[in-house]
């Protein structure tokens, strides 16, 4: 059936698709020790512990991201605060300069 629809293609002018992988297994040339099966996760053929892959919990990175926005803010009310100051000194209010009657 793959040989008609490859013919077919062909006859079409469409590109052949390329025959399924075999699921024969073929043997090591040189007597090579077999590498590790690929169905294996990254970490484990890595050597590494399955911990060091894990990712990062939520709650971790939502405490961060607070911590960050807090800090954030409270450099902004610092630097609000050191304006205004700036402001004041060398603009003094009215009031200010007023005596009491």
């Amino acid at each position: 059936m793959q040989k008609e629809r490859a013919a077919s293609a062909l006859a079409h002018g469409l590109p052949v698709p390329p025959p399924p992988p075999s699921r024969a297994r073929v043997p090591d040339a040189g007597g090579a020790r077999p590498s590790r099966s690929s169905s294996m996760p990254p970490s484990v053929r890595s050597g590494r512990p399955p911990s060091a892959n894990r990712r990062m919990p939520l709650a971790v990175k939502l405490l961060g991201i607070g911590l960050l926005l807090l800090g954030v803010i409270y450099g902004l009310t610092l630097f609000r605060d050191r304006h205004s100051e700036a402001n004041n000194a060398a603009h003094p209010a009215e009031s200010d300069t007023h005596t009491p009657r």
